[in-house]
């Protein structure tokens, strides 16, 4: 299995359409970003004739799964676990939520996507109101998530999981 897959398709005697797959287990939407933005300066420059113009990175993604490793292990590590096991203990484990059809017996988690727009005004407002609250737009939206999730499942209580990039470290900032 191959988690990065570069290909590239020809368009014109000089034209040529650069195609990424992704899996997405592989890079979080910060660091795709990333490869996005360093790939395009990248060939720009090397289009021009002219060297990287990307800076060294002051940590490498070793370092800091190393940091990590062993940041994660003994004591801060149970410390951690027993954190998230009192914040989750209340947790309901599953959401109610109306269906078409019967859910089968054992679930095979198979699901499909539904791609619709906000409209623009309706995108304004919400940012007004962030900008009032404090919050950002994603909390905005996260929490208009919750608000669809409790109305649909008529529950009270929800989990929700949110990933985020998890670089509270400059250093961190440009590593994929």
């Amino acid at each position: 299995l191959l988690a990065l897959d570069m290909g590239r398709a020809q368009t014109g005697e000089r034209e040529h359409i650069v195609v990424f797959t992704l899996h997405h287990i592989v890079s979080d939407g910060w660091s795709t970003d990333i490869l996005i933005r360093e790939f395009a300066a990248l060939y720009e420059a090397f289009a021009a004739g002219r060297t990287s113009p990307l800076a060294p990175l002051s940590l490498q993604y070793a370092d800091y799964a190393a940091w990590q490793r062993e940041w994660l292990s003994g004591e801060p590590m149970e410390r951690q676990l027993a954190y998230w096991r009192e914040t989750l203990a209340e947790c309901p484990t599953s959401l109610d939520l109306p269906t078409d059809h019967p859910r089968p017996a054992v679930m095979d988690h198979a699901g499909a996507t539904l791609d619709f727009h906000v409209p623009k005004d309706v995108v304004d407002g919400l940012r007004k109101l962030c900008r009032r609250e404090g919050a950002t737009l994603f909390m905005g939206l996260l929490a208009a998530f919750y608000i669809l999730l409790s109305r649909h499942s008529g529950q009270q209580d929800l989990c929700v999981g949110a990933p985020v990039a998890n670089r509270r470290r400059v250093e961190l900032e440009g590593l994929i």
